[in-house]
């Protein structure tokens, strides 16, 4: 007699089946996967931002005043506010650096010093840690082309918040112009207009002939309260296309304070909200582009005490205004 031994295995259907299990599986767990990943992205750019919030306010300790924007030191544009921050982030050498160049008689030090990546200048979220070389504007003119040296030069996603400016017929805010936009006159790193031409920052005399420039801040100057003011706002989007040309982030090397018209280490706050795509035909100039990020929902800003909001993107525009104004006692709700 002859006896039939059942076979054990799967079947096709069974094999199929699993598979289109396991694959939902996946399908959900990656989305919670991608979500831990940004969500601790979030947290060490929230805490890149709180280091130069901290260090600023050791620099204010040391100097008794806040770094200008821009120092103005070379060729009228200036080495940036970053520059001054380097020793309280631990980065001795790169200052050193910094010494030597400013001191120099020719060339533009702005590019070595560039040349060295800072990681407490940079975003992990963003994919960009250079300056939009080989992008093009509205013009369709290259971006990086226009830059001093024509190199590739490390930038930063933290810019200072140089205050409010509205472009109404009776402005809020009132700016001062630049050939790339507005700068405000209310801001820790905002505008200063010198009577006589000339300007004292970082314990040096400055002589120029146009406006406008920045000077250093104190403590003093924040009289709307130090937690209830913005100090460095966010700008590390990297999304380049149709939706965002004309408006799109706007950046030089980390160690440039100016650059052709456009306060690079620094940015006003306008009438616009976060993130956003095109507004108008015309786009926005540089000194008043969104700050952005590739955060979803929002932008990270650090406050002048040292510690951080996140803002949302659907925040109104005037609401930023007020906090991005260090001493015109605006009301100080409506952030979260």
């Amino acid at each position: 007699m002859t006896s039939h031994q059942k076979t054990k295995g799967f079947t096709l259907v069974e094999l199929l089946v699993v598979m289109a299990i396991i694959g939902i599986l996946v399908g959900m767990l990656l989305p919670a996967v991608q979500m831990v990943r940004e969500a601790a992205r979030r947290t060490s750019c929230l805490n890149n931002m709180k280091q130069m919030a901290v260090a600023a306010q050791n620099y204010q300790s040391a100097h008794l005043k806040f770094p200008a924007a821009s120092d103005s030191h070379w060729n009228k544009r200036g080495y940036s506010l970053h520059c001054y921050l380097l020793p309280y982030l631990e980065q001795g050498n790169i200052y050193d650096a910094f010494l030597f160049e400013r001191t120099a008689t020719s060339g533009d030090g702005r590019n070595p010093l560039s040349l060295n990546l800072v990681d407490t200048f940079l975003c992990a979220s963003s994919t960009q840690a250079d300056y939009f070389k080989g992008h093009k504007d509205a013009n369709n003119n290259d971006i990086g082309a226009a830059l001093p040296g024509n190199t590739s030069l490390y930038t930063t996603h933290y810019l200072g918040v140089a205050g409010p400016v509205d472009q109404s017929i009776t402005p809020t805010y009132a700016p001062l112009s630049s050939a790339a936009g507005q700068i405000s006159r209310h801001g820790v790193f905002g505008g200063w207009t010198p009577g006589n031409g000339s300007l004292t920052v970082n314990q040096s005399t400055v002589y120029y002939n146009q406006a406008p420039r920045t000077a250093a801040k104190t403590s003093v100057d924040i009289s709307d309260g130090m937690s209830n003011t913005f100090m460095f706002g966010e700008s590390s989007r990297t999304k380049n296309n149709s939706e965002y040309v004309l408006h799109f982030p706007r950046r030089n090397g980390w160690a440039f304070g100016q650059n052709y018209g456009q306060l690079a280490s620094a940015r006003s706050v306008g009438p616009y909200s976060l993130n956003l795509p095109l507004i108008d035909g015309k786009g926005i100039p540089a000194n008043e582009r969104p700050f952005n990020s590739n955060h979803p929902g929002g932008v990270n800003f650090a406050m002048c005490d040292g510690s951080n909001r996140f803002v949302s993107e659907t925040v109104f525009p005037e609401v930023l205004q007020q906090f991005a104004s260090m001493d015109l006692g605006e009301s100080t709700t409506g952030l979260e």
